[in-house]
This record gives structure tokens, sequence and C-alpha cells, in this order.
């Protein structure tokens, strides 16, 4: 596998918002020079980061573990790990559960899809919602990270795990993709899908194979199923029923002339054309934001340092009496709260800047330290798990930081009970993942400092 991979995906999302904005089916408003030059800057600063962190790594060093280890066998290890993942997953589906059946209740609203929508469309905008108003939304949001790593375990051991153990990890997985849409969380039920995607990228060790016609067909039938829940979801909490109606509502961008000719000359073009429509704008829209957000006012009480990435975390510190900055005061004095404005404008509210600019750079050195870490003799669960994670941070680059979204406090809990697990735990040993200038690790028996030293090891061997 390319060593720039998670370069690769970074700078082809950039690339692939920015040809959209050009050629879709939506005119966007322009952007001013500004925002043109802070967005070349985030990529340089990333690009950079990440190529000092692919050649100076240490996360060899970073593995090294001086805490005394428990006295068990891998395989316990691993039998533990799964049984902590399952519990903490079905006390946030339990809670989740409680959490909408108390919104319900308070909303007057039936226990459906329908209901569901009519509430999230009654809390728009307030994230205190998101987060959960009650201890049963606290619960969820802070354990939601362990079906994904139920997935996570199941795609690295998975000849290793027994049939049981593998159907039990896959279904806790599903039901937490199910819980995330019975929520109205659109955007998390698309994550758990990427988060999927990549452990399975990472995780393969040997050439896939062609999938069977009748899985592929399968596959497509549940993308298409699950594209029409979104769009319906989104129908109801804005009251339209004709899907070509509401694409005028989208702010800061309008029909092109030939995509309002398609919609009134072939009416049964209708859905088709304004679901690709929505799907554009919600992959192009963030730049239009942040230029929004870079052209107001900065916010009184800005930067947040951390306050507005890590809502959950201060919301929680608020909630035992600490005094922190909340997530509703933040929102309060946004300008355009409550859509996406890219990591950019993440970044920019927590930190300004200047103070951003070596947290790119920080940002980059790590996906490409943790990236090129897994050529190591022995990687472990979760460096691949950060992997999954620092590549689904820059999928959704271009479009949102991540890390503001809720539900990734609750990937980055289960990311850090993992790791402490593993000072005090010894897994099972996980096939390597062979990056293209890292394939003679193996054959020399020592672990290079720089990709130069793996390179000369390369030489040496031949």
């Amino acid at each position: 596998m390319n060593t720039n991979y998670p370069l690769i995906v970074f700078l082809f999302l950039w690339v692939v918002v920015l040809v959209v904005r050009i050629v879709g089916l939506m005119d966007y408003d322009a952007v001013s020079t500004t925002t043109i030059l802070v967005i070349l800057a985030y990529i340089f600063l990333f690009s950079s980061g990440f190529l000092i962190g692919k050649t100076y790594f240490i996360t060899s060093h970073l593995q090294k573990v001086y805490f005394k280890k428990l006295v068990l066998s891998p395989t316990k290890g691993l039998n533990i790990l799964i049984c902590i993942s399952l519990f903490f997953t079905y006390v946030c589906i339990i809670a989740t559960f409680l959490k909408m059946k108390d919104m319900s209740g308070r909303y007057g609203v039936e226990l459906s899809l329908k209901g569901i929508s009519d509430i999230r469309s009654a809390n728009t905008g307030d994230v205190s919602y998101e987060l959960g108003s009650n201890i049963y939304g606290m619960l969820s949001s802070m354990f939601f990270g362990f079906p994904v790593l139920c997935g996570v375990i199941a795609l690295s051991y998975k000849s290793k795990l027994s049939r049981l153990q593998k159907c039990t990890l896959w279904f806790s997985f599903v039901t937490g993709m199910l819980a995330s849409v019975l929520t109205g969380g659109r955007f998390m039920a698309l994550t758990f899908a990427l988060f999927y995607y990549f452990s399975a990228k990472i995780s393969a060790t040997t050439p896939r194979k062609r999938q069977p016609p009748f899985r592929q067909i399968l596959i497509g039938f549940a993308g298409v199923l699950l594209l029409w829940l979104f769009v319906q979801m989104f129908l109801d909490r804005v009251g339209i029923r004709r899907i070509s109606f509401a694409i005028y509502m989208l702010p800061l961008c309008s029909p092109k002339d030939f995509t309002t000719y398609l919609l009134n000359t072939f009416p049964v073009s209708d859905t088709i054309i304004s679901v690709f429509t929505y799907f554009e704008y919600y992959l192009a829209h963030g730049v239009n934001q942040l230029d929004v957000l870079l052209n107001a006012a900065y916010p009184i009480h800005a930067p947040y340092w951390g306050g507005y990435e890590f809502s959950t975390f201060f919301l929680l510190f608020h909630k035992v009496g600490l005094p922190v900055i909340t997530v509703d005061q933040i929102t309060a004095e946004i300008v355009n709260p409550g859509v996406y404005f890219t990591h950019i404008g993440a970044l920019y509210l927590d930190f300004g800047h200047w103070v951003s600019v070596p947290i790119v750079l920080g940002f980059g050195y790590l996906t490409g330290n943790a990236w090129v870490g897994l050529s190591g003799p022995k990687p472990r669960l979760s460096l691949l798990y950060l992997n999954v994670i620092t590549l689904s941070l820059v999928t959704f680059a271009p479009i949102v930081s991540l890390v503001s979204t809720g539900y990734f406090s609750a990937i980055l809990v289960s990311y850090i009970s993992l790791v402490v697990y593993e000072q005090f735990v010894v897994l099972p040993t996980m096939v390597k993942v062979q990056l293209k200038e890292a394939v003679a690790l193996s054959e020399t028996g020592r672990y290079p400092t720089t990709i130069s030293g793996l390179q000369s090891d390369l030489r040496a061997s031949s």
C-alpha cells in the first residue's frame, strides 16, 4: 500500500469539492480571495506535516510499554476486550433508545421515523440536543465509539475469532449504525460506513476477490435504500413533500439553469436529480460557510481553546460545575451556527489563525507518523484504529471538522480506552500492513527511524 495514501485521500477530496463547486448542479456564491488563500495554506501545512511525519517517525518508540503486563494469554486478552466493547455498545444503544423515548414524550410525538424527524426539526441548531439533554443522552454521546470499535476488532482479528464472536461484533456494529440513523444522525451513519471502509482496507492482508453479483446487488440496494431514507428524513424535517421544491431552500447557492430545465421538463427526474443535488450540496457548501465565518467579526469569547470542537467534554465539565464555556454560548455568538464550515473553520474558532498553524502541522505529522508506523514489526490494534480515525478526519476535512461533531468525542473515548487497555494486556499479533517503501522491514530485523533508513535497508538487502 502506498505510503502517501492518507495524503492522496486528503488532496483528492479537496480537489473533488472544488471541482464539484464549478461543474455541479448548483451555482454557488463566490468566495473571497482571503478564504482561498487560507484553504491553500491549510492544504500546504497539512501536506508538509504529513511528509515530515512520514520521514521522521516515532511510532515505534510510542509503542514501547513500560507498565507491567497482566498475566493473561493474548487470546484471553482479546476475549476480555471484546466483552468490554460489547458491554459499552449495548449501554450506548439502550441509552440512545431511552433518550429518544424521553424526547418523543416531551414533544408529544410517536417514536417513529417521522416523529424523530419532527423532534430534530424542533431542535435544529440546538447542539445541546445533539450532545444529550439528559443522562441517557450523555451516556449515548460518550459511548457511541464502542460500536465502531466492535467493527474494527472484527476486521482486524477476523482469522482469530470464532463464528459467534464475529456475528456478535458485526451485529453490534450494525445495530450502532441503525441507532444513529434512528436518532436522525445521517452524518453519523455515514461515518460508521467510512470507518468500516478504512478498517477493511487497512486490515486486508490478501488480494481482494471480486464480490459475487448477488452481494453486489444487495450492497447497491442497501445504499439506495439508505440514500432514500436520508432524503426522506430531510423532507420530513422541512415539511416539504416534493423534493425539487426543497432545493431552492439551500443557502448560498441556487440551481443552475440546466438543473431547473431538467426538473421542469422531465418531472420523472425530480427525485433522482434532487437527491444528487442534496449530496452535492453537503459536499460543497462547507467552503461557502467557511467564507461567511472568516469574513464576519471574530466571536466575542473566541478563541474557545477546544470548547467548540470538544463540546461534548466541555458540556460534561459544565454539568459537574466547572466554569467552562458551553456549546450553547458558542453557537449564540457564531454568525452561522448549525452548519458545516470545513475543518479550517473549527480550528479558526478554537485557536485563531496563528495557533492553528502548528496544530495543522501537528495533525499532518501525526497522520504520516501513524501511517508509516503500521509497517512496524508488531503494529498494535490501537495504531490501526488511530489510522482509521485520521483517515476519516482528512476525508471530511473539506466539509466539516469531524472532531466538532458530538459523536467524535465518543470515538476518542473508545480509542483512549483501547490505548489504556493495551498498556496492561497483551493482544494477539496483527498482520502488519506492507507499505511500498517498507517491504524489507521483516527481512532486516530492525525498525529504522527514517524513510531514508528504510531505503538503505532495501539497498542492503538486495
